[in-house]
């Protein structure tokens, strides 16, 4: 299969058309639930870590400008 400039490989079955189907599907079975392709635009997820880190690096500054104003 080509993708943009490379080549990729996939291990396929042909004895069964099911199996070797590379197509995306709408629906997949896992286990006793189906489970639906989403179909919205991608989801982002907002992370706390950078504002907890900013929040730190403000505070250390307060404390060595506290610490050497004596």
């Amino acid at each position: 299969m080509q993708v943009g400039h490379e080549q990729r490989r996939w291990a396929l079955d042909m004895r069964d058309p099911a199996e070797s189907d590379l197509t995306p599907g709408q629906e997949m079975k896992l286990g006793g639930r189906i489970v639906r392709a989403d179909v919205g635009p991608p989801q982002s997820e907002r992370h706390l870590w950078p504002y907890v880190a900013l929040l730190a690096v403000m505070f250390l500054l307060a404390e060595w400008h506290l610490y050497h104003r004596r």
